[in-house]
């Protein structure tokens, strides 16, 4: 009898496991302003490139890349080396955008380096400090020019906000980001022996005085990480010897690193061309945003100074220091002061932002935005048309006053009124708040102007101090033009006709915008053969010169200063970059075509 079996059944357990969710970017408000401050930085520094013919100082360096030959003393060896590499490739299509590409780029990447001080200067702070880079007109045209002085200030920030970085985090990305910017610096230019002046006993300073024995002891530690830190000394190498040599192609490019040294000793012999006060009135004229803000923050810094504040304090008063005693200074040496004072202007930002955060309400700071709002708008509408009125001047208590004194002291008496009822409307504090918001934003906009018409609106104007004391004028251009066609008339194409050009090859201006015309002649010798002859205005020729050719001047190079201006002039001049006095002719050119070539 077989016995029975029994088969008991189990339940099976079926487990489901969920797929983890797919990774989503998020864009907060944050990353939405970062990138509009971007976009407005990319726009200033990238658009109409070409709009401003190359300065004297622009065009050397460029002929020289452009034929081969050394670079010109106060060049940017990285620069330079990017140039030379841009010619072999592309030849007589780099132009002046081409030129003047790389030193965009770099400006327009440097807007982003303050979310490397996020954490130090705050969420607010960095996006603040990223717009005052963005806006600041000295910035964009830095950015805009074939000068190694945007390079030396974006290269240093970068090192600081790596080293900040890495002292904090001990993370072997940061610092090799360090050694990284460090290495490109030693190649931006003069300026870096200025920096180098400031921050290194700054460094020491903040070593010895600032930093707490805790501080000490973390840096003491990531000293003896000598692996990590042998690492970083080769990627700071490597990266020096990509840019100096332009990724290798051009060895030749390490004897120009030494020079940079030589120009910035030879700036202290140099005649001074631009004067120490020039520097004042550029950062009166253009630079009230950076200049209140970083000003107000570095004084406030001064009472509870931390390692970050006293390095961003003493590399803007050291580098303004040696702008003033160096007799050949530039204006765009100013980038190396403003780039420090943008970064604590941004802590003053952070603290107005989280004042507004914690304690702002509509019904007490709206009501002071509204009345500013038209308060500011009238005014706006009203300085504009005095500024343009002919009236030399007004009398005031018995006194004889200009159209800008009047204006300032009345603008000055209703914002103090205005100031006065909304503190007794909403207090002092709330008034305090509104009124650095307001004065935040109307900066704000005056900057952004200043650099929309500076590079888009008025390229090459010499009223523009920027573009000064002697500026390349449009007319190089329209002389580039009469060229071409008289070449067009002369041979059916553009650049074969033969050109004398009566002087020697010493104006770089000149032989930039003549460097493709294939038969082009200097210190040429006049012949009734020639059918085109440039030569300097007053040149003495031959009687058929102007019996058979026909000749056209045109300015290439003029100059404006600020002391041509007249009291009936100022105001039109700061709201229009207007003036009756005119730019003074430096140098004058006249083309002379033959009449029956």
């Amino acid at each position: 009898m077989k016995a029975a079996s029994t088969t008991i059944k189990t339940p099976t357990t079926v487990t489901i496991v969920e797929a983890p969710p797919q990774a989503r970017v998020v864009v907060t408000v944050e990353m939405a302003l970062y990138a509009a401050i971007f976009g407005v930085a990319a726009v200033l520094r990238l658009w109409n490139l070409a709009a401003a013919p190359l300065s004297a100082r622009e065009a050397a360096q460029a002929i020289a890349a452009f034929n081969g030959t050394a670079m010109p003393v106060g060049g940017s060896p990285l620069l330079f080396g990017i140039n030379q590499l841009l010619f072999g490739l592309f030849g007589l299509t780099v132009n002046d955008s081409g030129v003047r590409l790389a030193a965009a780029l770099i400006g327009t990447i440097m807007v982003a380096l303050p979310l490397l001080f996020r954490s130090a200067i705050g969420r607010y702070g960095a996006l603040g400090a990223a717009l005052l880079l963005a806006i600041s007109p000295t910035l964009v045209v830095a950015s805009r020019s074939l000068d190694g002085s945007i390079v030396t200030a974006a290269c240093t920030l970068a090192a600081l906000g790596f080293g900040l970085r890495y002292f904090t985090t001990a993370k072997r990305i940061d610092l090799f980001g360090l050694a990284g910017s460090i290495g490109l610096g030693l190649t931006s230019g003069p300026g870096l022996i200025t920096l180098s002046v400031a921050l290194i006993p700054a460094l020491l300073i903040v070593y010895l005085w600032i930093a707490s024995a805790e501080d000490r002891a973390t840096l003491k530690q990531l000293w003896q990480d000598t692996p990590t830190r042998r690492e970083g000394v080769l990627i700071g190498g490597v990266v020096f010897i990509l840019a100096a040599t332009t990724l290798l192609l051009r060895p030749t490019g390490l004897a120009g690193v030494p020079e940079i040294l030589s120009a910035w000793l030879g700036a202290w012999t140099a005649q001074d061309a631009t004067g120490a006060l020039r520097l004042f009135q550029i950062l009166i004229a253009y630079e009230l945003l950076i200049l209140s803000f970083g000003l107000i923050s570095l004084f406030g810094a001064l009472r509870r100074l931390t390692g970050l504040t006293a390095l961003l304090s003493l590399w803007a008063i050291g580098a303004l220091i040696v702008a003033l005693l160096q007799p050949g200074r530039q204006m765009l040496d100013l980038t190396l002061v403003l780039t420090p004072l943008a970064l604590l202007g941004g802590l003053l930002v952070d603290r107005l932002a989280r004042e507004l955060e914690q304690h702002a309400t509509w019904h007490a700071e709206g009501v002071f935005w509204i009345i500013a709002a038209v308060v500011l708008g009238f005014a706006a509408i009203n300085a504009g048309h005095t500024a343009m009125e002919l009236a030399p001047s007004q009398l005031f208590l018995g006194l004889e006053l200009t159209l800008a004194t009047s204006l300032s002291l009345g603008m000055l008496l209703m914002a103090g009124v205005i100031g006065a009822i909304c503190v007794l409307m909403i207090g002092w504090r709330a008034t305090l708040r509104a009124g650095g918001v307001t004065v935040l934003v109307v900066l704000a906009v005056i900057g952004f102007s200043h650099a929309w018409n500076l590079t888009q609106v008025r390229p090459a104007n010499p009223r523009e101090l920027l573009w000064g004391p002697t500026t390349t004028t449009l007319d190089v251009r329209m002389l580039r033009e009469a060229l071409q066609a008289a070449s067009r008339r002369r041979s059916g194409f553009l650049d074969q006709a033969p050109v004398a050009v009566t002087l020697p090859q010493d104006d770089a201006v000149l032989r930039w915008y003549l460097r493709d015309f294939k038969r082009v002649q200097y210190n040429a010798a006049v012949s009734d053969l020639t059918p085109v002859i440039v030569a300097p205005l007053g040149s003495t020729f031959p009687p058929f010169v102007t019996d058979t050719y026909l000749g056209q001047p045109f300015v290439t190079q003029a100059l404006w200063e600020p002391s041509q201006l007249t009291a009936e002039d100022f105001l039109r001049w700061w709201f229009y970059r207007e003036s009756s006095s005119a730019p003074l002719p430096v140098q004058t050119y006249v083309v002379w075509v033959k009449l029956n070539p």
